[in-house]
């Protein structure tokens, strides 16, 4: 049989089903074969077909045993568990025509070991086409197309299209099998054993437009984001887009949505990023156990989608009369009515790289501007609601977008029972021009008694407001003040503020620095300071003063630094942070050189505990195999390998890395 196949691959790596007559993934009509998981009355995880009418007809055959116990999820949706080694899911294409074809997986495999085979396409006999974790193949041309993830225990959408140019015979016997290795031909991969939620085939080339709204469905669904060629743009069924990642390039982030679409069978009502599902979920009304029994309703033609910024999950102050807030900002986009939807947000404390402190709680800060600058009167702040889990906490009855903008931007901080809401409009030095403070309070019981005082002079101005509103204090002069709080309750909060003039000289330095382990910091104000006759003056965290521009520091602490310029002062605290110590402590990797198909394992001693990544890389740089290890002082992991080179294991843990190399012959 001879035939010329043009291979067409697009790659990415990065809800209940709406009976409709017209549902179509995408909305692109006419698949072939659709395919998705069902959670049978039983408790079994099936495949069932998603189309009204089976489309030139197929059989759906099952070698050994045809349906997974036990619950298996992927973004809050049933997923058929397939195990390639004990079982086999096999579809007879009888003469269905594929002379060429667009094919969309979805899967994740249990495991990070191996290149695993996720199906491959057989025709009169002859093994085709085969899709892995790693390449997909034209076994009978020997022409492979590689890919390289990242992380192989991810779950990925995998999008594939051929065109043949000459047409075959009509073939006797044509089928795809799922999971098992080709029976012929020595393939160094092994069968697939994990999860393929749903499997979408169509016998032709879709457009671009057509294989992004497939993609959005799928992306939606199972919470897994695609990217074309870098940035991320989702299409509801009728072409509109629905996120823009150029206009949202600061949030590229673990995009994800709930949304509903009739016309793409789409009914995803709680979502969370499938690359990390345990730190943000976002469901209408209230998040269950599974999508399927979420019996909130959402207006067709409406979507929620979020990602974030990628920053740390550390609490820092950022600024002055408000908690500590989170750096990591996430933006959401509202299309659609489903700013009429209320909904749960649930945040995973766990992984916060620090939790709030004894008497705190947590709130949840959304911009109403969209701009992530969170000015006076667009901030909106709700406190978390009180539950006895101890893994997540939860915010509830949230609408997003009230002002139908498209868009919001939040966080999260922590804080007492009551806080502050607070923006300085700064004084002036020259020409000389007081400034203004709006002061509001966010939860307790009003009424709230205000009271902000000149800690100079110690003048006093008091005020009482019934409600949450701002409050603005003109006349407002450069200096340390102390802002009183107290609710009807007796709730009570402080803080001080400095005001500082907007033209006050400033240094260039950051905020804050590591100090490395026998690596004095050199500080050097003078490089970045705004203008010419300033005097400085260093204090460091024993009181200890300098008035040189630049000062060496040795010491872990908080440092202040005073510009004055006739004076017009400002002030500036700078963190000094002590990095830690490599924490590995011993290593043993045994036995090395290894035999090809034996096994290796490796210890790992830590100074403290700690959790640890582990990565394999062949020769050429390709990632084989990725493990992680959860917080302890010491790990045992073993592993095997059954081909031979030489490899290298990256090890990395608490910001350090270490590299061995490992032998097999």
């Amino acid at each position: 049989m001879k035939n010329t196949i043009f291979l067409l691959l697009v790659i990415f790596l990065h809800g209940e089903i709406v009976n409709s007559q017209t549902a179509f993934p995408g909305g692109v009509s006419a698949p072939s074969i659709w395919l998705g998981s069902e959670k049978t009355q039983a408790g079994n995880m099936i495949w069932k077909s998603l189309l009204s009418s089976l489309r030139n007809g197929y059989h759906f055959e099952t070698l050994g045993q045809s349906s997974s116990k036990g619950e298996h999820y992927l973004n809050f949706n049933p997923a058929l568990f397939l195990n390639g080694f004990h079982q086999e899911l096999r579809i007879d294409l009888e003469e269905m025509n594929f002379p060429e074809a667009t094919i969309f997986t979805v899967y994740q495999p249990k495991d990070a070991y191996w290149e695993k085979s996720l199906w491959y396409y057989e025709i009169d006999g002859t093994n085709r086409l085969i899709l892995t974790t790693h390449r997909v193949a034209d076994l009978e041309r020997l022409n492979y197309m590689n890919f390289s993830p990242q992380r192989i225990d991810l779950p990925r959408i995998h999008t594939y299209s051929f065109q043949r140019k000459d047409k075959d015979e009509a073939p006797l016997q044509q089928y795809l099998r799922f999971a098992r290795m080709p029976e012929k031909g020595n393939l160094p991969i092994t069968s697939f054993e994990g999860i393929i939620p749903e499997f979408i085939a169509f016998d032709r080339v879709l457009t671009p437009d057509e294989r992004m709204r497939v993609e959005t469905y799928l992306s939606l669904k199972y919470g897994i984001s695609v990217s074309q060629f870098g940035t991320t743009f989702l299409l509801d069924a009728e072409n509109r887009v629905i996120w823009n990642g150029k206009e949202c390039e600061n949030f590229p982030y673990y995009i994800t949505g709930i949304g509903r679409d009739d016309a793409s069978g789409l009914d995803q009502k709680q979502s969370a990023s499938s690359y990390n599902p345990s730190l943000l979920a976002i469901g209408a009304n209230r998040i269950a156990s599974n999508n399927p029994e979420n019996k909130a309703v959402m207006p067709d033609k409406s979507y929620l989608i979020w990602g974030d910024n990628g920053e740390s999950l550390l609490f820092e102050k950022e600024a002055q009369g408000h908690p500590e807030r989170l750096s990591r900002k996430w933006l959401v986009t509202a299309s659609g009515g489903i700013n009429q939807v209320k909904t749960e947000v649930r945040l995973g404390v766990k992984q916060l790289k620090k939790p709030a402190n004894p008497g705190e709680t947590y709130w949840l800060v959304i911009d109403r501007s969209g701009t992530g600058k969170f000015p006076a009167g667009a901030v909106e702040y709700f406190k978390a609601v009180k539950t006895t889990s101890d893994e997540f906490i939860f915010f509830q009855n949230i609408e997003w977008d009230p002002d139908r903008s498209g868009k919001d931007i939040f966080t999260i901080a922590a804080g007492p029972e009551m806080i502050a809401e607070t923006w300085i409009t700064p004084p002036q030095c020259n020409p000389r021009e007081n400034g203004r403070i709006q002061v509001g309070a966010a939860g307790g019981q009003p009424p709230y008694r205000f009271s902000l005082i000149n800690l100079a002079d110690q003048s006093e101005r008091n005020w009482v407001t019934f409600s949450s509103d701002l409050e603005e204090v003109m006349d407002v002069a450069p200096g340390d003040y102390r802002l009183k709080i107290t609710d009807a309750q007796g709730h009570k909060y402080e803080e001080t503020l400095y005001i500082q003039s907007a033209d006050a000289p400033s240094s260039g330095l950051k905020n804050s620095y590591l100090l490395k382990p026998g690596q004095p910091l050199r500080l050097d104000a003078v490089s970045g300071t705004s203008t010419s006759a300033v005097s400085y003056c260093w204090i460091g965290p024993d009181g200890s003063k300098s008035y040189s521009p630049g000062i060496t520091v040795s010491t872990p602490g908080s440092y202040q630094l005073i510009l004055n310029r006739e004076g017009c002062e400002s002030r500036q605290n700078i963190r000094i942070s002590q990095q830690g110590e490599d924490p590995f402590k011993d290593l043993a990797l045994f036995p090395n050189p290894v035999n090809i198909d034996g096994a290796f394992n490796l210890k790992i001693a830590l100074s403290q505990p700690a959790p640890v990544e582990v990565f394999m890389y062949d020769s050429s740089g390709r990632l084989v195999q990725n493990r992680s290890s959860g917080s302890a002082r010491d790990h045992f992991l073993s592993g095997k390998i059954n081909a031979p080179g030489n490899y290298v294991l990256k090890l990395i843990s608490m910001g350090f890395t270490r590299s061995l190399t490992l032998t097999v012959e």
